[in-house]
Parts: C-alpha cells; sequence; structure tokens
C-alpha cells in the first residue's frame, strides 16, 4: 500500500460524476490522497512536492495545456490525466 502522504492527486472537474469516481474507494483503497480544486488557480495554488497527478476534466478548463505548462513549473515530474475532449459529430 502507497503511504497517503506520498501521493497527492489534485482534481479539477465540477461534474458530480468525475468526483464520484475519483473519490471513490479505488483511490482511497490504494493510498493515494484525492484533493478537488474548484478553479484552475486552486490547482496551481494547491501544488506540493508530493503531487504526483493532476486529474483535468476539459469541461471544467478548456485551456488545459497551458495550465499543465504551469503547474509543470514547480513540479517537473508531474502527470497530467485529461477527462473529456471532442465529441464525435457522428
Amino acid at each position: 500500500m502507497i503511504d497517503s502522504l506520498q501521493v497527492h492527486v489534485l482534481v479539477l472537474s465540477t461534474d458530480a460524476t468525475i468526483r464520484q469516481s475519483v473519490g471513490g474507494p479505488a483511490f482511497s483503497a490504494s493510498g493515494v490522497r484525492v484533493e478537488f480544486v474548484p478553479t484552475a488557480a486552486g490547482l496551481t495554488d494547491a501544488l506540493t512536492p508530493a503531487t504526483g497527478a493532476v486529474i483535468i476534466d476539459e469541461a471544467a478548463e478548456p485551456a488545459y495545456l497551458s495550465l499543465i505548462r504551469r503547474a509543470r513549473r514547480s513540479n517537473p515530474g508531474l502527470d497530467a490525466i485529461i477527462i473529456g475532449g471532442p465529441k464525435s459529430e457522428a
């Protein structure tokens, strides 16, 4: 089991389903500390040396690429997971 102080994941999403999934048992059972942030500014403010990844809902932050670049200035090894994206027109 991972020490909960070792891995910190920040989640930027206002979608209730995403928040429930990420805050659910899969993450908590692995010992990951999940923190939800309401805005892009909140995400950059919440970054710590223990932050290993950010999960960004594209609907909550369409400019996610620039947000990831800003976040990686202080945490170069930061992983980023983007949820959402262009919807198929078909």
